[in-house]
């Protein structure tokens, strides 16, 4: 769904096209794998903690902790690519970056227990409380959308904030090369302000709050239709069903667009050129010349009609599962 009318042109001019990770190139729906209690503290109380701090969070990773609501924090404020903090019974926690967290308390950050998953830290005043390790799938489609679009030459490249192994492991996985992790939302932006300075045509692929700053500053910008909705208001393009393969059809079609313009103003200059001299200076009669306009205006209507029936390919599209609770009372 395009939202702004400069799309198709700067969608067949892009030469760079940069991706969020989490909810853009991966499912968005994050899964809480494993919690790893420090100092005393029992499984339940973290994640109970945990969801009360996530309970106002747009943010895949609040959604992770939705079993685990009971009440919400008090208090609570959002540091945007960091973490969350609130008053939990008159206590201050933090969760989040493992750095953000440890400033509340400032003790030492502990040991993270492996390189190999995403881990966010839960503390308090006084210490850390718990680790937890966080599981995303990439989507279906992503890796030939990639393969895609760089046959289409453009580059490739992902913009997130995350710090996790798992940036590394997503972009093996998918091919791309141009890795940019642990970004603040204001250095999304500087970097996005940087390719542009150089002369490149950029597309933002994005689904969160924090990449509200980059879609706005980007030339192009594209979110998904799962995306929070500060994210879809802001960008100039909506991805409503969620399949990437899309993003590399709509190139393909604008620049055909593009092409068929052209063809359709050099026919129409050429025809011009030719034949309204010779009527002026009587070297066709007029009804000839009238004839050869309307058959000039029927041949560039139907060398536009090519790009609807382009438009008619069918493409994949992808059904959202049914919540748990659902397939139990369906008996599935």
């Amino acid at each position: 769904m395009i939202t702004r009318g400069h799309v198709l042109e700067s969608f067949s001019k892009a030469t760079h096209i940069i991706f969020d990770k989490t909810g853009t190139l991966t499912e968005g729906r994050l899964a809480i794998q494993e919690t790893l209690p420090l100092n005393g503290t029992s499984p339940a109380d973290a994640l109970n903690w945990g969801a009360a701090l996530e309970s106002l969070s747009e943010h895949p990773i609040g959604r992770a902790f939705t079993p685990w609501y009971t009440a919400a924090a008090e208090a609570i404020q959002v540091s945007v690519s960091q973490g969350i903090e609130g008053i939990i019974d008159g206590k201050h926690y933090r969760i989040g970056k493992p750095d953000y967290v440890m400033q509340l308390s400032g003790q030492p950050v502990p040991a993270m227990p492996d390189q190999l998953r995403q881990w966010i830290l839960l503390g308090d005043e006084f210490q850390a409380l718990s680790w937890f390790a966080l599981d995303d799938q990439i989507r279906r489609e992503t890796r030939q959308a990639i393969q895609e679009l760089k046959v289409l030459g453009l580059s490739v490249e992902i913009l997130t904030g995350d710090t996790s192994p798992a940036v590394q492991r997503i972009a093996e996985k998918l091919d791309i090369d141009q890795i940019n992790s642990g970004m603040s939302p204001e250095q999304k932006l500087e970097h996005i302000r940087k390719l542009q300075a150089e002369g490149k045509q950029t597309i933002m692929v994005g689904d969160g709050i924090n990449d509200i700053p980059v879609l706005v500053g980007a030339q192009t910008s594209v979110s998904m239709g799962a995306a929070t909705d500060l994210a879809k208001t802001n960008a100039d393009a909506v991805l409503t069903n969620n399949n990437l393969q899309t993003l590399a059809e709509g190139i393909r079609l604008a620049r055909k667009t593009r092409t068929i313009i052209k063809e359709n103003l050099g026919f129409s200059l050429l025809y011009n050129i030719i034949a309204l001299p010779a009527a002026a200076l009587g070297l066709v009669p007029p009804y000839i010349a009238a004839i050869g306009m309307t058959a000039s205006s029927l041949i560039v209507t139907g060398n536009a009609m090519r790009l609807a029936r382009r438009a008619r390919k069918p493409q994949t599209t992808q059904t959202a599962p049914l919540p748990e609770s659902v397939k139990a009372k369906a008996g599935t």
